[in-house]
């Protein structure tokens, strides 16, 4: 061992010498070989007699790592520390070094505004709702009264359809999602009321209720900047239809934080969608269900999903 280690030949002089090791050096260095913490002490005396040498350390900067998913400013990436339609957002790429996975689909129809609104029995409400396509109805029981101009008449009524694109199942931090929103009024007939409906998408807290929103709030814009889209059949307004392409980025997040996308339609009730996400890592990517897996290497691409681990 101690030839092949100092790479040399055995001698007899007593001289060490020109890949020449002599028998007492030899002897030497057995002797420390079996001492205590021997190894290191005969790596220590080969470096020393020259026939081995030294690694040099590696210096190591000390200056630290920024964190990739810390907020640098509200332009730079949105942080929130909180089915029907179709899919629009398969060439959008995203920067995250995680990813959101969609774990729950909480869908709102506005029962309790509805049940109110039908308590006084002249007025009749309804409606229905599923992610991504909701319904609201709206019908005037009462007595007619020419008293006012226009007259208000027994009978009168309104029907709105709002829809609204499926967001996707995986989002990259800082990925583009795009929602198409649509809301119109599919039948009417009115002389007195003149009834409203309001649509609109954004991400928040995952827990934050519909018709609330918090300081974390990130909004879906169209080109125009705008987030909220109204119908009304006020004369002022006369709108009776929109049709609008939103989009947000999706915010970093932390492991297992969660939040929502919501999207919102407000006919008078409270309806609509909450999609809870939640921020995964490619080794707790690796634990999921294996339907659930096979569901979105299917639908979305593998370079999406199995991001680097860190």
């Amino acid at each position: 061992m101690i030839l092949k280690d100092t790479k040399s030949r055995l001698g007899f002089t007593g001289v060490d010498v020109g890949g020449i090791i002599s028998a007492q050096t030899i002897a030497a260095l057995t002797q420390i070989w079996y001492s205590d913490n021997g190894k290191e002490k005969y790596r220590q005396e080969l470096i020393r007699r020259g026939y081995l040498k030294e690694d040099k350390p590696i210096a190591i900067s000390k200056k630290p790592v920024e964190d990739p998913l810390k907020k640098k400013s509200p332009a730079a990436t949105n942080t929130i520390t909180a089915s029907s339609g179709s899919d629009t957002n398969a060439d959008n790429q995203g920067t995250g070094k995680g990813f959101w996975l969609l774990v729950e689909t909480i869908n709102y129809d506005g029962k309790t505004e509805i049940d109110n609104t039908n308590k006084d029995g002249v007025h009749r409400a309804g409606g229905s709702s599923s992610p991504g396509s909701y319904n609201y109805d709206w019908k005037y029981l009462g007595k007619a009264d020419s008293y006012y101009d226009p007259p208000l008449k027994s009978g009168e009524s309104y029907s709105i359809k709002c829809t609204i694109s499926n967001p996707p199942k995986v989002m990259d931090a800082g990925e583009v999602i795009s929602l198409n929103l649509s809301l119109s009024f599919t039948a009417q007939n009115l002389s007195y009321f003149t009834p409203n409906a309001s649509v609109s998408a954004d991400f928040d807290k995952w827990d934050t209720k519909p018709g609330f929103a918090s300081g974390a709030s990130v909004s879906f814009l169209n080109s125009a900047g705008k987030s909220s889209f109204k119908i009304s059949t006020h004369k002022s307004v006369k709108v009776y239809s929109v049709s609008e392409k939103v989009t947000a980025k999706a915010p970093s997040g932390v492991r297992d934080i969660r939040i929502s996308l919501r999207t919102s339609f407000n006919p008078g009730a409270k309806m609509g969608t909450s999609y809870i996400y939640q921020w995964k890592y490619a080794n707790s990517f690796l634990d999921l269900p294996s339907k659930l897996i096979k569901l979105i290497s299917h639908e979305y691409q593998p370079h999406r999903i199995f991001a680097k681990n860190q």
